[in-house]
């Protein structure tokens, strides 16, 4: 099944203050850059992107913006916590969080869909050349 690449957003996530600093700073177009990275990431192993000298300039391309605009939202995000660098790795520990959240409800989903399968299948047998189920 391919993967719609999903990822909750709350809708008021613009009055969170930390959005707020973001777009006095850097006004829409810095709000829209700080979704485009959440974005990047969302699409990444782990959801999180490793930390180097390029990183800005991968999420830069990835996100199709200004290598020089993406580096300043990447540091007031870290600034507020809206981003982390930790451990050589630079991810959203809200993304994070939900799609930790989201990876086990769909693993969940998928192991009940295959049980659900095989007991289906389990429970077919032949009876006058047509499938006949039981209880």
């Amino acid at each position: 099944m391919k993967d719609a690449y999903y990822f909750t957003h709350d809708s008021n996530a613009r009055n969170d203050l930390r959005l707020v600093a973001l777009r006095v700073r850097f006004g829409w177009s810095g709000y829209g850059l700080y979704w485009a990275i959440v974005e990047v990431l969302r699409d990444q192993a782990m959801y999180r992107i490793a930390s180097s000298e390029d990183a800005v300039a991968t999420i830069a391309i990835a996100a199709g913006a200004d290598s020089a605009e993406v580096g300043k939202v990447v540091i007031e995000a870290m600034r507020s916590g809206l981003l982390v660098d930790h451990d050589g790795w630079i991810y959203s520990p809200s993304l994070t969080r939900r799609m930790e959240t989201w990876d086990r409800k769909r693993e969940a989903g998928r192991v009940a869909a295959s049980e659900a399968w095989a007991r289906r299948k389990g429970s077919q047998r032949v009876a006058n050349g047509k499938p006949e189920v039981t209880h």
